[in-house]
């Protein structure tokens, strides 16, 4: 009964579990894209630009009379032309801040989505160690169906970011490869001529502007794929790390020393409760940094006796919002401008959160490591010898390689449990 029971609520949390954890991706990936925006913009000005350039040099006569015609519009319209850069800074921030919003909409939609995933995650693999006691994996596997699929999903999604760098440079090369191997083809098809030999037919200018071209354009997809498979990879590896890799981590953010901007002159009473705040906050900030070696090797030491997934994502999260601040403060060599650190800090409050969250995972494992009682599979609530002999009896029952479902790999680690438990008590 208990067992039928638990199969109906794995797969029922499953169920709920499966599209938070693809909203979760989606928003992810979602926000990533957005921030290499600005990366996209960049290039192509840069690229618009470079091709206005070639035009000039190619019809100068035509470039001059333009710039005549500028010179001639600042002149005489100055005072517009002032007022139209003001609108368009006031449209620029308007719309950086409208962006930033909604790259942060999406981080706060993915760290909601994903926190309520690894919980109901945690749920159902709890469950299943339970309904898997008999050793028949298919058929729990077949019964579970749907946190089969979840896990199944889960694999998959954690194992493609895990690659993405690597997917990202073999696009790469794809792209550049590909783009020569069609221009060739083309080249072949129209005029019988290879790209080297169509190549050798252009003027020096026409054959520079092109290639120029070619190599602006593919530089704006090949960064773009770098850049977003480097961090789909550090996301990934966020879960994984090593006890060298996070010392070198943390130690690397101890070497920051970080100050806010001093200003001249301030009178004003919320200038100063500004500056206080911010103080306060930077204050904060430190001391998260001093607290990450403790904390670390407080989850190293839980997850080396035995892993779980919340843990290390709740500890992963903590880690990343952390190291994104401090290499936002790391940017200002001169002190953090305090309008800018202004915006950090209700980020740098919800650090305090996820620190306690972290810490109350830990320590909750810790007494569960430490407690055989507790963290049995087989004999959990057992604390008396009376009640850990009962409970042997009716496992044998039903374990025992002789009895009817019997099955001899479970009933040798029932058996290990067993044994331990009684040497404790």
């Amino acid at each position: 009964m208990e067992k039928g029971f638990k199969i109906i609520k794995v797969n029922i949390l499953s169920l709920i579990a499966l599209p938070l954890l693809l909203l979760a991706t989606g928003c992810k990936l979602i926000a990533k894209a957005l921030e290499k925006l600005p990366v996209i913009l960049g290039l192509l000005t840069f690229t618009g630009f470079l091709a206005l350039g070639f035009e000039f040099v190619k019809k100068p006569e035509s470039g001059m009379n333009v710039i005549a015609g500028i010179i001639v519009a600042f002149i005489f319209a100055g005072l517009i032309i002032l007022v139209l850069i003001l609108i368009l800074r006031l449209i620029t921030a308007i719309v950086s801040a409208i962006w930033y919003t909604i790259i942060a909409f999406f981080d706060a939609v993915y760290n909601v989505t994903y926190t309520g995933f690894l919980k109901l995650f945690a749920v159902c693999e709890n469950d299943y160690q339970y309904i898997s006691l008999n050793g028949q994996k298919g058929l729990n596997a077949f019964l579970c169906l749907f946190y089969t699929i979840l896990r199944v999903f889960n694999t998959v999604i954690v194992t493609v970011v895990s690659f993405a760098l690597f997917a990202s440079i073999a696009l790469s090369l794809i792209l550049v490869g590909g783009s020569l191997i069609g221009m060739s083809s083309d080249y072949q098809k129209t005029f019988g001529l290879n790209l080297f030999e169509a190549m050798g037919r252009y003027d020096t200018f026409s054959l520079i502007y092109g290639i120029t071209m070619f190599l602006c354009i593919m530089a704006l997809f090949v960064v773009v794929l770098l850049s977003l498979g480097i961090e789909w990879h550090e996301w990934a590896m966020e879960l994984k790390f090593t006890g060298e890799e996070l010392s070198e981590n943390i130690r690397e953010l101890q070497r920051a020393d970080w100050s806010l901007e001093q200003r001249s002159g301030e009178s004003d009473a919320t200038a100063r409760s500004l500056s206080d705040a911010a103080a306060t906050s930077l204050e904060n900030l430190n001391s998260h940094i001093a607290s990450l070696d403790a904390l670390g090797d407080q989850v190293e030491a839980v997850l080396a006796v035995k892993d779980n997934t919340l843990l290390r994502s709740t500890w992963g999260n903590y880690y990343r919002n952390l190291s994104e601040i401090s290499a936002e403060c790391s940017k200002y060599k001169k002190g953090i401008p305090l309008e800018r650190f202004k915006q950090l800090i209700p980020q740098i409050g919800q650090l305090d959160k996820q620190r306690e969250e972290v810490s109350r995972l830990a320590d909750k494992l810790e007494q569960l490591n430490a407690d055989p009682v507790r963290s049995s599979v087989f004999f959990a609530g057992c604390n008396t010898a009376e009640k850990l002999d009962k409970r042997y009896k009716s496992l044998c029952k039903a374990y025992h390689p002789d009895e009817t479902g019997g099955d001899m790999e479970t009933f040798q680690k029932m058996q290990e449990e067993y044994n331990r438990l009684k040497a404790s008590m």
